[in-house]
């Protein structure tokens, strides 16, 4: 039963495998075949917990086993336990150095941790074992660009020194408050105080536009100070994650409050007006060079506890030098 279940596993009928595998384990208990077969079926049908379980009891069996490590190394790789993953598939590697399915673990591993070198470098010694898999070229093929276009670029970024720069773990980063055309925004927490994250969106079609928006957001709002403009805190750039944090503000956009007369009376929208409108007056003419929003709508209009509006969302800003003559400024904003 054991090797039949492994041998549907191979085929990918990873539900009889699983039947078949359960019977073999009714029938001979706490064999370490069986259970690394299992463990590895499992993972093929997402139950994670189950194909760690069964590949814990596995290694204790028979310890030092390269597939079991190599199995439990992708288990945890998908539970995000990258450095436990880590030290299992390395274990695996040198007991089976070479092995295809090890290799493309280690080099997923290495992914996951941003080390798109070393997991190209494991990936084209997986490309020599078999040189037709579709799935390894698709692969080369994108941490190439990671490599030759994306990283370089990102490395370089004219971003503002002054200021701070995050790392990915201290943001802390926890529910979802909206999402716009270039991202999402998430609630976050730095050193006890709520901050917002915008989590930058990347592909390969479109990441020319989303890397002139990230510079533009951070460049722009770098050194500005103003009551009428959302403040930014800072930036994050790890491997794929890019991220413009701001301060958390409270009453989330103005396109919230629009319909609630009884909350936003005819006083409190003339105060937004004047707030937007002197927040518009400091970048035009208290910023050198000229800022040019170029998307004031209500959504990128916060409000805080006291309604004060607050512009945000500087991804599509101009600067004016003052050797340029034409400007395309958005159309008026309108609050009834």
């Amino acid at each position: 039963m054991t090797i039949r279940g492994d041998v549907k596993r191979t085929l990918d009928d990873y539900q009889g495998a699983l039947e078949d595998l359960d019977k073999a384990d009714v029938l001979k208990r706490n064999n370490a075949f069986t259970l690394r077969s299992r463990g590895a079926v499992k993972m093929m049908l997402d139950d994670y917990q189950g194909a760690l379980d069964d590949l814990d009891k596995a290694n204790i069996l028979e310890p030092n086993h390269a597939f079991t490590l190599g199995f439990r190394g992708d288990v945890k790789r998908r539970f995000e336990d990258y450095q436990g993953a880590l030290e299992d598939i390395e274990k695996a590697n040198v007991l089976q150095p070479n092995d295809a399915f090890i290799l493309t673990v280690y080099a997923h591993m290495n992914w996951s941790l941003n080390k798109y070198q070393a997991a190209l470098e494991t990936i084209d010694k997986f490309h020599f074992l078999q040189p037709n898999d579709d799935f390894i070229l698709q692969t080369q093929k994108w941490l190439k660009w990671m490599l030759d276009e994306y990283q370089p670029t990102i490395g370089l970024l004219p971003l503002n020194s002054n200021i701070r720069s995050f790392t990915y773990n201290e943001l802390n980063i926890g529910t979802i408050l909206g999402e716009g055309a270039s991202g999402k925004v998430y609630q976050g927490c730095w050193e006890n105080t709520k901050i917002a994250i915008k989590v930058l969106e990347w592909s390969g079609d479109h990441n020319e536009g989303a890397k002139k928006s990230f510079i533009s957001e951070v460049n722009t709002l770098g050194n500005v100070r103003h009551i009428n403009l959302v403040r930014l805190l800072g930036y994050c750039i790890e491997g794929l994650k890019h991220m413009v944090v701001y301060e958390y503000i409270s009453n989330s956009s103005l396109v919230k409050w629009l319909n609630e007369d009884k909350l936003l009376d005819w006083d409190k929208r003339i105060c937004i007006i004047m707030g937007v409108a002197q927040g518009l007056t400091h970048l035009h003419h208290k910023c050198d060079p000229t800022i040019f929003h170029l998307d004031i709508k209500p959504q990128n209009i916060l409000l805080d506890n006291d309604y004060t509006p607050k512009l945000a969302d500087f991804g599509s800003a101009k600067f004016l030098n003052g050797r340029d003559e034409n400007v395309v400024c958005a159309p008026p904003l309108f609050f009834c």
